[in-house]
């Protein structure tokens, strides 16, 4: 946690960073204060639109693009949300429900390729259709800071890593009604 004056806390001692001794450095944004997320300006994005604006944003983004998503829920029309590049979502209000939801085959949100990168922060996860995952992270790495992930039905997870998926889960909720919220086939997982 910040402690007055700080203005952030990236829990390192590197320069020109985003932060820099507690204070946010000219020209970038920084997010959440546990360790703090700094972007530069040019980077961030804040989205507006709806489930199906988000899907195509997505797909026509540069790769390390910052999307900070405001509160709402977004829900695409029955289709996933396929990420396959590098990309970094954050909820614009720590602690306020921003939640992407749907009910696709495979899972609300699929994040995909050995070379993807994903940072989510902050950001609810819901499956809505009986039999699906509300995250399938397939061969990423991908890390969830402060999210939570809602499964749903006898088969559905909050959480599915697999084909040797690197994924870290930190100070996040994982949930699911009958099947488990995690189910892991890769040997890289950490939960902190």
């Amino acid at each position: 946690a910040l402690d007055a004056p700080e203005a952030c806390d990236d829990a390192n001692a590197v320069s020109s960073d985003g932060c820099t001794s507690c204070t946010i450095d000219a020209g970038f944004t920084c997010y959440f204060d546990r360790p703090s997320y700094c972007f530069e300006d040019a980077t961030v994005s804040v989205f507006a639109g709806n489930g199906d604006d988000l899907v195509a944003a997505l797909g026509a983004a540069a790769p390390g693009a910052v999307f900070v998503l405001p509160t709402a829920s977004y829900r695409p029309g029955g289709v996933s949300i396929t990420i396959d590049r590098d990309v970094v979502m954050v909820a614009e209000t720590a602690g306020a429900l921003t939640r992407i939801q749907g009910e696709a085959d495979g899972g609300t949100v699929v994040i995909t390729g050995s070379n993807t990168h994903a940072l989510f922060a902050g950001i609810t996860f819901r499956a809505e259709s009986d039999s699906d995952q509300a995250v399938d992270v397939d061969a990423a790495t991908a890390t969830f800071i402060g999210c939570e992930f809602q499964g749903r039905g006898a088969q559905g997870q909050g959480l599915r890593a697999r084909g040797g998926a690197r994924v870290t889960v930190r100070e996040s909720l994982v949930h699911s009604a009958a099947a488990g919220g995690i189910e892991l086939d890769t040997p890289y997982f950490t939960l902190v």
